[in-house]
């Protein structure tokens, strides 16, 4: 058997030594096929396989209204409270929104896309500030004062000069429509 596959084998590479451009061609097809099957995978597992940076992502659910017009509502903080209440099948709820907020004070102002959220989603989640503080249910009070959480790359953008610990106890001038 070994003896018969040898064979075959210096069969095949006279072949190809003899077809050099058939054997070319063999060749960079191989490779292409290759190459475009380990980049499909990837992105694959990038985006549909690969688990959450979060703890317990399978238990992790997004509850959200809806409308005839529009398939993805944010729910109101009202309903949100009363979700969060009489709920029996969720152990915790978060709520999150999206909107935009203008950076003033230090440069040029400018645009940055925020997320507003309840002081329980971080802990939720399963996430921890690198620095600073996390939000508390106490931040959740009307009367409290606003908190801001950075991004690591807002933070390095904003504070390159700064020590970590200076950066993140320093206050900034964020103005939005938060509603």
């Amino acid at each position: 058997m070994i003896s018969t596959l040898k064979q075959d084998l210096q069969y095949s590479f006279r072949q190809l030594r003899k077809n050099k451009l058939f054997s070319l061609v063999a060749i960079l097809t191989l490779a292409l096929g290759i190459v475009a099957n380990t980049a499909m995978f990837s992105v694959i597992y990038g985006v549909l396989l690969r688990p959450l940076a979060f703890r317990d992502p399978g238990r992790l659910v997004l509850v959200s209204e809806r409308a005839e017009q529009f398939p993805l509502l944010s729910a109101s903080y009202q309903n949100f409270r009363d979700w969060k209440t009489q709920s029996s099948s969720f152990e915790e709820f978060g709520a999150m929104r999206n909107f935009t907020m203008s950076l003033t004070g230090e440069g040029d102002p400018e645009q940055i896309p925020s997320e507003m959220v309840s002081g329980n989603l971080l802990h939720l989640l399963g996430v921890n500030p690198t620095i600073g503080r996390s939000f508390s249910d106490a931040d959740d009070a009307p009367a409290s004062a606003p908190v801001a959480l950075l991004s690591y790359h807002h933070h390095r953008r904003r504070s390159a000069h700064l020590r970590n610990a200076e950066a993140a106890s320093r206050s900034a001038h964020y103005h939005g429509a938060m509603g």
